[in-house]
């Protein structure tokens, strides 16, 4: 039988809070109140044969619950344990990319859920355990960030897709920082591995899919659904941006076709981050929906 699975952990969390970690004043349940204007970035690299990760998941949405658009959520499914596709079990759509199956090596993932907080390492490691993310992102919103991003997404009539990416700086800029371009579809329906169904059937055959990423725009030819295998960082942290003088602009324009992909479209976004060559940290991002 089939039937519709909201993460149980989610509504727990969202209901009664987490234990893990505080969120301190000003940050309250459904209110984003950056005063810098700082948004941070979390990525959950995850998988959909991985009984665990649907934890991850319901933290995140707790988590974008508090912040709101102070964070931008993406799910990265990568690793060939957990991500690969296992069709005698139902498993046939392979969620994985380029751009994923790099960063999973770059980061040395040994275990799934985890995920990065504005590329910004803890104790010497990037990725961090679903438990810690509260922390870290509360950290990572109390920065000034050099910059502002404007996301203008544009839809054609033959479902090409342009998006214009602005950038203006507070401050100069060295010459330091890379643009990244994702693509991300929300609220895919598609069967998931849940451990805390156990005994019972693990599978769950209509799980909600948040935030999932499908491709980097910003990779160009070294982006797309993976094909072992290729894999590549290129469009996990883009292309160089030029030295700018404090309070001007540059801008970037990216464009992708939907033709033959069976995306819902009134349920993707563009997100456009700014990040740190040498430390690789995330220094700004921004998100729009292409379907207002």
């Amino acid at each position: 039988m089939k039937f519709f699975h909201f993460p149980i952990l989610a509504f727990a969390a969202i209901v009664f809070g987490s234990c893990c970690d505080t969120i301190v004043d000003p940050y309250k349940e459904g209110v984003a109140a950056a005063p810098t204007g700082q948004k941070v970035l979390l990525i959950d690299y995850s998988g959909y044969r991985c009984g665990n990760c649907p934890e991850g998941a319901a933290e995140a949405v707790r988590l974008k619950n508090i912040f709101l658009e102070d964070l931008i959520v993406v799910t990265m499914h990568c690793g060939t344990q957990f991500a690969k596709p296992e069709p005698s079990k139902g498993f046939i759509e392979d969620f994985r990319t380029t751009t994923g199956e790099g960063l999973y090596d770059f980061l040395a993932i040994s275990s799934q859920p985890t995920g990065t907080v504005n590329f910004v390492k803890v104790d010497g490691n990037y990725t961090l355990p679903y438990t810690s993310w509260a922390t870290a992102i509360t950290k990572e919103l109390r920065k000034t960030p050099p910059m502002t991003i404007t996301v203008t997404p544009v839809l054609s009539a033959d479902s090409v897709l342009t998006v214009k990416a602005d950038i203006k700086y507070k401050k100069a800029s060295t010459g330091n920082d890379r643009i990244a371009v994702y693509l991300i579809e929300d609220s895919i329906i598609y069967q998931q591995v849940d451990y805390s169904l156990l005994p019972d059937d693990d599978i769950v055959p209509e799980y909600l899919h948040r935030h999932l990423f499908r491709r980097a725009m910003s990779g160009g030819k070294l982006d797309g659904k993976y094909a072992p295998p290729t894999k590549s960082t290129v469009g996990a942290f883009g292309e160089p941006l030029p030295a700018t003088v404090a309070n001007a602009s540059t801008s970037k324009t990216y464009s992708i076709s939907f033709k033959g992909t069976n995306w819902n479209l009134k349920n993707c976004s563009v997100i456009v981050s700014v990040n740190d060559k040498i430390t690789n940290n995330t220094l700004q991002v921004e998100e729009a929906h292409i379907m207002e």
